[in-house]
């Protein structure tokens, strides 16, 4: 239980998938892959179709509490999804409002377990993984 120390918070956010499962972890630009899990019900449309986990942000705030008794941030949490706007259409977004939506009711659940949240940054539109992972066009 100490592949954790000494790590950046980059690879602890990469690496906590580890946590649920014991499947080998396959890691490339177009994110982390595991075998399919129960547990985990949801995901993003295809072409990605990533894990959606928001008890799972809940649950990894809780271990770092209990492992490190410090203050959290969420530095960037986000879905990345294949789209694009119609012309004269109003972008109504809702797959990304409900994730948003969930994310955020399950941080409020970790601050009622008494995790110290900081503060809580949503993933911004461009990033250098968008741009390797072919999700920017």
């Amino acid at each position: 239980m100490g592949w954790w120390k000494g790590c950046s918070t980059t690879i602890l956010t990469c690496d906590i998938a580890r946590l649920r499962t014991q499947t080998e972890m396959v890691r490339d630009t177009g994110g982390i892959f595991g075998a399919p899990s129960s547990y985990l019900t949801q995901c993003s449309p295809k072409p990605w179709a990533w894990p959606i986990d928001p008890k799972g942000l809940r649950l990894v705030c809780n271990f770092l509490t209990d492992m490190y008794h410090m203050p959290l941030f969420v530095g960037e949490n986000g879905i990345g999804l294949d789209e694009a706007q119609v012309k004269g259409e109003v972008i109504r977004d809702p797959f990304r409002r409900t994730y948003v939506r969930e994310h955020l009711a399950q941080l409020n659940e970790a601050v009622e377990d008494c995790c110290d949240m900081m503060g809580y940054l949503y993933r911004g539109p461009i990033d250098v993984v968008s741009a390797g992972a072919g999700e920017m066009r």
